[in-house]
């Protein structure tokens, strides 16, 4: 035992927990972000794939997902825009 009374196994195990429940409790919230990201991403790669086809034929996939970024960053900030005016 040590000074605080407790075996060094215990405190080990407990030690390993906590460190285990804050790993869950950022996960969480970093993979929820990701699904919603990657959802975005394909709905919009999705909705600009029959337009840039229609305007400019075949494009590459590279090129359709570096677009569809610049989409997704472009909204982003117009929709921020309103929100910063309040």
């Amino acid at each position: 035992m040590d000074e605080q009374g407790k075996p060094i196994w215990e405190r080990f195990a407990q030690s390993i927990r906590r460190r285990m429940v804050s790993g869950v409790l950022v996960l969480i919230p970093l993979g929820f972000t990701f699904l919603v990201l990657r959802f975005l991403f394909q709905t919009t790669a999705g909705l600009l794939t029959p337009i840039t086809e229609s305007l400019f034929g075949p494009m590459p996939e590279a090129l359709q997902a570096v677009l569809s970024i610049a989409v997704l960053l472009v909204l982003w900030a117009l929709s921020g825009k309103p929100l910063t005016m309040v």
